[in-house]
């Protein structure tokens, strides 16, 4: 995987092969967060895969438009709720997917947001509309 971050029992990254997704069922994860859109795909079944494994997996529907719903944003702040249940999310480059994890730290871990940006930003987040997003997001859910 590429642009591979963790904090606490929340890994984030990009694509994950095959391999990938089997180290992280030895290193004790339990669940997978898949927020890739429809283009970005890969040459094997997540979700097939993450059954062999006895992974769950949450597939999160995105658009490749960029027009990031409510529903998916609610759909994974609830599911990383539960911090103590080791989670890997990806999306294509981790970007996405650090967006997403600093919108659950501030509003299930009480960080401020700017720490959550900056924590985000570390983990590939880009400047920009995507901190626009998810300021946005953390006001909605506020």
């Amino acid at each position: 995987m590429r642009n591979v971050s963790s904090v606490g029992n929340v890994w984030l990254g990009g694509l994950p092969s095959i391999q990938d997704l089997d180290l992280a069922k030895r290193r004790g994860i339990e669940r997978v967060i898949d927020l890739r859109t429809p283009e970005e795909s890969l040459d094997y079944d997540v979700r097939a895969e993450c059954a062999r494994l006895d992974l769950e997996c949450i597939t999160v529907s995105l658009r490749a438009d960029d027009d990031l719903p409510d529903s998916a944003v609610d759909l994974v702040v609830g599911s990383l709720a539960d911090e103590e249940r080791p989670t890997l999310v990806f999306c294509a480059d981790g970007s996405r997917s650090a967006m997403f994890f600093a919108i659950h730290r501030v509003v299930n871990g009480g960080l401020q947001p700017e720490e959550a940006l900056y924590e985000a930003r570390c983990a590939g987040m880009q400047p920009g509309a995507p901190e626009d997003f998810v300021r946005a997001q953390i006001q909605r859910l506020g």
